[in-house]
């Protein structure tokens, strides 16, 4: 409850090795994804019944009283990654994550961003599903290297954000007036952060990299990573953590009283960092945070 008290608790998996990796509470429903290796994994009305192989991701939905309504697999023939999942207040809900199945469920509805090929090392995916549990639409999202989409989440006019990682030197970006737009990847291979805007039609409005001439994460394939992408519902400006090692990684001091940092706390080491944007991309305030450690 609101007060602290155990109103309800369970295990969710099978007989192998299950990691919830994201929750979130929208319209009277509690949305969870994450990866299973089970081949039983409890299922409810799913989209599909049976894991494709290797880890899959699952997706799950339950009343907040925490009856299920929704439970599957979401995968193709070799493994998936469920990072993040998010939901406006009308019950239809999106999940990203990681894919390395050519054959991972793929839908275009049309006049949406689609991408239907596989990039061969890793890709992105980012699909939607209606209130009713039906796909609405799934897209791979990346380039030829490794991609990862990290996190997601809605405005309140229910544009859609993505932050991800990538190794990819020719991830699709797509500039847009008075936005931080970061053409290339910083590291020349190495991998960079990546940020995505869509609209509520599923439209894609803007996509950069973010980054230097070294290494940032934004990820969780790795427990002790920094990750993560936020909303202010109040004004739409949206926040970016993550692990950087690039001594050029791109701040911004906005003045004012902000915290600002823009030394490594260890030289040579890796420090996390912060990042605003506004709800059209420009960018506000970047920092770096962390300790000697």
């Amino acid at each position: 409850t609101n007060t602290g008290a155990l109103s309800w608790g369970t295990y969710y998996g099978g007989n192998d090795d299950d990691k919830g990796r994201s929750i979130f509470v929208s319209g009277g429903n509690v949305f969870v994804t994450g990866i299973t290796m089970s081949t039983n994994l409890p299922t409810q009305s799913p989209y599909q019944a049976a894991n494709g192989g290797g880890y899959d991701a699952f997706i799950l939905k339950f009343t907040t009283a925490g009856a299920l309504s929704f439970a599957t697999y979401f995968g193709g023939s070799f493994s998936e990654y469920g990072n993040s999942v998010a939901a406006d207040a009308g019950g239809i809900f999106l999940v990203t994550g990681y894919t390395e199945s050519a054959d991972f469920p793929k839908l275009n509805p049309g006049g949406v961003y689609y991408d239907g090929t596989y990039g061969g090392v890793g890709d992105g995916f980012i699909a939607k599903f209606s209130s009713a549990n039906a796909l609405i639409s799934s897209t791979y999202y990346g380039g030829s290297d490794y991609d990862e989409c990290t996190g997601i989440i809605l405005d309140a006019s229910a544009n859609v954000f993505v932050s991800g990682i990538t190794g990819s030197t020719n991830l699709p970006v797509l500039a847009l007036a008075g936005a931080y737009n970061q053409a290339t990847n910083g590291g020349g291979g190495l991998w960079d952060v990546f940020v995505l805007k869509f609209n509520s039609a599923g439209v894609r409005q803007w996509a950069t990299y973010y980054g230097g001439n070294n290494m940032e994460l934004n990820d969780i394939q790795l427990e002790h990573r920094e990750r993560g992408i936020e909303v202010d519902m109040s004004n739409g400006d949206v926040f970016i953590t993550g692990l950087t090692s690039s001594a050029n990684f791109p701040l911004l001091n906005p003045g004012g009283g902000s915290y600002f940092r823009n030394t490594f706390a260890s030289p040579g080491a890796s420090d996390n960092f912060i990042v605003q944007f506004s709800n059209t991309g420009a960018l506000i305030w970047a920092t770096l945070t962390g300790a000697s450690d």
